[in-house]
C-alpha cells in the first residue's frame, strides 16, 4: 500500500506536469496540485514508512509490525504529565521528575 501511494504521487505529479505542458493557459501545477512543501513531506512519510517495514522485516522477525505504535504520542503524554509539574521546566528539571513521571506510566 505504501509503494502504491508513492506511486500514485509520482504519476499524478507527472500527468498534472503533462497536462500543464499541453494546456498553460487551463492547467497549472500551482493550482491543480498539492503544494511542493506537502508532496515533499507525503513522500518522505511513505519512504519512512516503506524503510520500518524492511527494518522490521529484517531485525524484527519476531515481533508484529504494528506501525500504528510509531509516534509521538508518547511523548507528548510524558511531557504533558511534565508540564503540570512545572510549566517552564530545563533538562535538570525534567531529570528530577522523572520518578514522578514514571508512576503515572
Amino acid at each position: 500500500m505504501a509503494i502504491t501511494a508513492y506511486f500514485f504521487l509520482h504519476l499524478w505529479k507527472y500527468h498534472i506536469e503533462t497536462l500543464s505542458t499541453l494546456y498553460p493557459s487551463h492547467i497549472s501545477i500551482s493550482r491543480n496540485f498539492l503544494a511542493m512543501q506537502t508532496f515533499n513531506i507525503m513522500i518522505s512519510l511513505v519512504e519512512s514508512l516503506v524503510l520500518l517495514i524492511k527494518i522490521h522485516r529484517d531485525y524484527y522477525k519476531d515481533i508484529p509490525l504494528l506501525p500504528w505504535k510509531y509516534g509521538t504520542e508518547s511523548y507528548e503524554h510524558i511531557f504533558g504529565i511534565s508540564r503540570q509539574y512545572c510549566a517552564n521546566f530545563n533538562y535538570l528539571e525534567i531529570v528530577q521528575m522523572v520518578p514522578k513521571i514514571n508512576q503515572y506510566l
